[in-house]
């Protein structure tokens, strides 16, 4: 038997920001995934806050922001290489536990393995 022993590979999960348009049970499933995530509201006491400070807090705290308000896409007022990168999810309304499962299952394993 070799004593070589491969090394397993420890998985970096990233930290996310979710801001306040972000919906409680959002945030409550990816927390039962074990992803980091504080919420603008729920964590921080940030209702009402515009978006460049959601923008600009994610970025001085090296957080992935995560978002449903596509003003996000506007790469000139939040341009991506200043930040850890945004996340705009798109999911129709009304918003039900199984979209945010289906949606949410898809996009952890990006998550995970981003450096």
């Amino acid at each position: 038997m070799s004593p070589y022993r491969p090394k397993t590979k420890k998985v970096k999960i990233s930290r996310l920001y979710a801001d306040e348009n972000i919906p409680k049970q959002i945030v409550e499933f990816l927390r039962s995934k074990k992803i980091p995530v504080i919420h603008a509201v729920i964590d921080k006491d940030f209702s009402g806050r515009d978006d460049e400070f959601h923008f600009n807090f994610a970025v001085e705290n090296r957080y992935i922001l995560l978002t449903l308000d596509t003003d996000f896409l506007n790469r000139y007022k939040f341009p991506p290489r200043r930040s850890f990168g945004i996340m705009i999810m798109i999911i129709t309304p009304p918003i039900t536990s199984s979209k945010i499962e289906k949606v949410f299952s898809k996009m952890i394993p990006v998550v995970k393995t981003h450096n």
